[in-house]
């Protein structure tokens, strides 16, 4: 099974409304990690499966990371 992340089964990060929307797609599960500008991590969130999370927060500027991994069958 290849490692790469199939780019239509990679996470989607938008903005709506002023909050910070993630999903997920495929098997893969993802944990967001939200930070402000100055390093200080604001929020995690954990999403598998297609699901979606939406993330309001104060106006300003915010680093998103994400790491996959992979559900064992």
């Amino acid at each position: 099974m290849p490692d790469a992340i199939e780019q239509s089964d990679a996470p989607t990060v938008d903005i709506r409304h002023g909050a910070i929307v993630l999903k997920t797609h495929g098997i893969q599960t993802y944990n967001f990690h939200i930070y402000s500008i100055t390093g200080q991590l604001i929020k995690r969130v954990t999403l598998s499966n297609g699901a979606t999370a939406t993330v309001e927060l104060p106006q300003g500027c915010y680093i998103i990371d994400r790491k996959s991994t992979r559900l064992n069958s």
